[in-house]
Parts: C-alpha cells; sequence; structure tokens
C-alpha cells in the first residue's frame, strides 16, 4: 500500500494524528518493530533445533508481546486511559519467572563476557542490543509524554532475558562463554 505521505517525512499514528518520522514515539515503536522482524528471523534458524524447542516457543511468545507493546506506543494516552494499557505487570511477571528458571541453570558470572558463541547465542545477543536501544528509545519518550510505564519494565526484562538465553544455548551447544580479555 501506498500513500505517498511518508514522502514528506510524515506518518499516522494510532487516532489519525500526524508525527514527523523522526518523532521519538515512531523511532520507539519502529525499533519494537525492528526487533520484532529479528525475532522472526532467529526463529527462522532455530525453530528445527530440539535443543531449542523451549527457546522457540518463548520466542514466538515474545514476539506477539512485542506487537502489543509497539501498539501501546503507537497511541497518544492520557493520564486518564489506564484501562487501555496493553502491556501488562502479568506479562513482566512471565519474563521474570523465566529469567528466574534459566538462572537457575546457569553459574554465576563474575565479569564481561564477549558476545558470541554458537549462532543461535549470537542472535540472542543482536535480540538483546535492539532491545536496549528500543529501551532507551522508551525512555526518551517517557521524558515528554505520558505512555504505558509497563513498556519500559518488559523491554528491561526483555533484554535481561535475552542474554539469560544466549548463555544458555551456549551451554547446551557445548560452548563456554568467552570472558573479556581486558589485559589486550
Amino acid at each position: 500500500m501506498t500513500t505517498k505521505f511518508g514522502d514528506k517525512g510524515k506518518t499516522y499514528i494510532v487516532g489519525g494524528f500526524v508525527l514527523s518520522k523522526h518523532h521519538p514515539r515512531v523511532k520507539a515503536y519502529g525499533t519494537a518493530d525492528e526487533l520484532a522482524s529479528f525475532i522472526g528471523y532467529t526463529l527462522s534458524k532455530i525453530s528445527k533445533d530440539e535443543d531449542l524447542k523451549d527457546i522457540a516457543s518463548i520466542l514466538k511468545k515474545i514476539q506477539n508481546h512485542i506487537f502489543i507493546l509497539a501498539g501501546d506506543l503507537a497511541r497518544l494516552m492520557k493520564p486518564s486511559d489506564a484501562e487501555k494499557k496493553r502491556v501488562s505487570s502479568k506479562m513482566i511477571d512471565w519474563l521474570e519467572e523465566l529469567e528466574e528458571k534459566y538462572l537457575a541453570e546457569l553459574e554465576p558470572l563474575e565479569d564481561f563476557i564477549l558476545p558470541g558463541g554458537s549462532e543461535p547465542a549470537s542472535l540472542m545477543h543482536i535480540l538483546r542490543t535492539v532491545a536496549r536501544r528500543c529501551e532507551r528509545e522508551i525512555v526518551e519518550l517517557m521524558s515528554f509524554e505520558n505512555i504505558n510505564e509497563n513498556c519500559l519494565i518488559y523491554m528491561n526484562r526483555l533484554s535481561d532475558l535475552f542474554f539469560i538465553l544466549a548463555r544458555i544455548i551456549n551451554k547446551r551447544k557445548g560452548i563456554k562463554d568467552e570472558i573479556v580479555n581486558w589485559e589486550e
């Protein structure tokens, strides 16, 4: 579908409002969309891997959550719009439960690790960094507009979970996390 409206650097958001494409709201929900796409790519790489079936299932649910989150970011909210918040504390609780479950399988980290290892773990690190960027863009948006604060909390927990899952994947693949060499 081509409207040619975007040719002038403008876009419509939910409710028919017009914003510049460089507006923090557009950047935040655009990065959420980018994250959902990278999740789709990651799923295409891991969905047939028996060792990662549980992680593929988690990613599919997260991908759906990201669309819900982008919907919250794409619309203007008044303080009275509390009932319209779609990213819920229940969704955040689910991420926290997953973090606890998978952290219990890992040795505690005592230093920074380099992103990498297996291809699926490397993809998790990419997901983590895109989620972190989205989180920063949400913070910027929150500095001058009212949005569902659960969006920020969800994205923060999500980037943590991606880090944990990267480590889990490398462990399952028999690959040790590589510690940063501070001497070089």
